[in-house]
């Protein structure tokens, strides 16, 4: 698989988790819904999975894949703003 064609699924993967955050599916399931070769989608699942995108619980053809939606911190600091009041 080119590098081209290897961006092309990952990003497959990433909208198809990100439209559907509920999504709990093996890599069968997935060679289903996205009409791809289990060869193809390991290594992109794991990289996903290495790179906290996606969780992967159990092991080998048991292993299920689901979005892990990102930690979203956000932090106000007010009081230089009301300091100048």
């Amino acid at each position: 698989m080119s590098k081209r064609e290897y961006l092309s699924l990952e990003m497959e993967c990433l909208m198809l988790f990100q439209s559907n955050p509920y999504l709990f599916e093996t890599i069968q399931g997935l060679e289903k819904r996205l009409g791809r070769k289990k060869s193809d989608l390991e290594p992109i699942l794991e990289r996903l999975t290495m790179q906290g995108i996606l969780q992967k619980t159990g092991d080998g053809s048991l292993a299920y894949f689901r979005y892990k939606e990102p930690a979203v911190i956000a932090e106000f600091s007010f009081t230089s703003e009301l300091e100048t009041l």
